[in-house]
C-alpha cells in the first residue's frame, strides 16, 4: 500500500463526492446506540475493494490545515465581509484547554510574558501549539491593513487552503437551510431573470439584493404593461392602477407595490438591512404583481 499525502483541492475532492452522493452511491455505519458513526463515500468501489475485484493500492491523506485567523481574515476581507474578533476566539480556545484568563492578557498586553501559562493535562502537545499559534496570529493581524500585511509562501499556501474549508462550511450552513426555503416557494408559470436571481440571493441569505432585485423585476414589468418609463415609482404604480393594470382593489396590489419600493429605497439610500421576513415578504410581493402583470399581457 502506498501512502501519500493528497495535492487534491477540496473544490476537486466535492465534486466527486457530490457526484457519489447524488448517485447514492453511499451509505453510513453506526453503532447500535448511535453515538458513533461514519461514511463511506464510493459504497460500490469499496465493495469492489474488499471483494478483491479490484486493487487500491494508494492512499491519500490530507494535510492537517485547520482555518487559522489569518485564512479566515484574509478570505473575509476579499469579499469585504465583517470580522469576528479572532483574539476573543484565540482567547477562548486557550482558556478551555487551561490557560490562565490574567496569563492571557499578559501577553495580549505586549509583553510576551509566558510566565504563569498551564495547560489542563488533556491538552495534547498538537492542541497547545495550535491554539497558541492562532493566539498570536490573531494578535498579529488585530487592527491591520490587509494591503500592509505581507503574506510569504507558506502563509500564502495556509491562506489557499483556509479559504477552501471557510467557504466550504459556509455552503454547507446554507445547504440545509436553502432547502428548506424553496420548498416553501410556489412554482411560477414565467421565467423572469430578475426574480430568478432575486430568488437566489434570498435563498443564500442576501437579503438586500433580494428587495433591490425584486424591486426592478416589477418597475420592469410596470414600464412593460403600461409604457410609462418616466417619473417615481410611485407615479409608475399609480399610472398602472389607473389604467387597471393591478386590479380593482387598490390594497391588494398597488399598495403592497408602493410598499415594495419605499422598501427598495431605505435599503438603497439609508442602508436598511432587511430581515429574512421582511426580504421574504417582499419576494413574495414581487412575484405575485409580476405574475399579475404579465398574465394581463399575456
Amino acid at each position: 500500500m502506498e501512502v501519500r499525502m493528497s495535492q487534491r483541492s477540496l473544490a476537486d475532492a466535492l465534486s466527486e463526492l457530490v457526484d457519489r452522493l447524488v448517485s447514492d452511491d453511499w451509505c453510513r455505519f453506526s453503532t447500535r446506540d448511535g453515538r458513533r458513526h461514519y461514511y463511506e463515500i464510493g459504497f460500490e468501489a469499496a465493495q469492489a475493494g474488499r471483494a478483491g475485484n479490484a486493487d487500491f493500492q494508494v492512499l491519500e491523506w490530507p494535510v492537517p490545515s485547520p482555518i487559522s485567523p489569518l485564512a479566515e481574515w484574509y478570505s473575509r476581507s476579499q469579499v469585504a465581509s465583517k470580522h469576528p474578533d479572532y483574539v476573543q476566539q484565540a482567547r477562548r480556545r486557550l482558556e478551555s484547554l487551561g490557560v490562565p484568563s490574567a496569563a492571557i492578557d499578559r501577553v495580549e498586553q505586549g509583553g510576551l510574558d509566558f510566565n504563569g501559562w498551564r495547560w489542563d493535562d488533556s491538552a495534547t502537545c498538537d492542541q497547545r501549539r495550535e491554539a497558541l499559534q492562532f493566539f498570536l496570529q490573531a494578535l498579529n493581524i488585530k487592527g491591520q491593513k490587509v494591503s500592509a500585511v505581507e503574506i510569504d509562501h507558506g502563509e500564502q499556501n495556509e491562506v489557499d487552503i483556509g479559504r477552501q474549508k471557510f467557504y466550504l462550511q459556509e455552503l454547507a450552513a446554507k445547504f440545509r437551510r436553502l432547502l428548506s426555503e424553496i420548498s416553501a416557494h410556489d412554482p411560477l408559470e414565467f421565467h423572469d431573470p430578475q426574480l430568478e436571481e432575486a430568488s437566489r440571493c434570498f435563498l443564500y441569505g442576501f437579503y438586500r439584493a433580494t428587495v433591490v432585485l425584486s424591486a426592478e423585476a416589477v418597475d420592469e414589468c410596470l414600464k412593460e404593461a403600461t409604457g410609462k418609463t418616466d417619473g417615481s415609482y410611485g407615479d409608475r404604480v399609480e399610472f398602472a392602477f389607473w389604467k387597471g393594470k393591478l386590479g380593482a382593489n387598490r390594497k391588494l396590489l398597488a399598495e403592497p407595490t408602493k410598499d415594495l419600493f419605499n422598501m427598495r429605497n431605505d435599503v438603497v439610500h439609508n442602508h436598511r438591512n432587511p430581515t429574512e421576513d421582511e426580504a421574504g415578504q417582499i419576494l413574495g410581493m414581487a412575484k405575485n404583481v409580476v405574475d399579475h402583470l404579465k398574465a394581463d399581457l399575456n
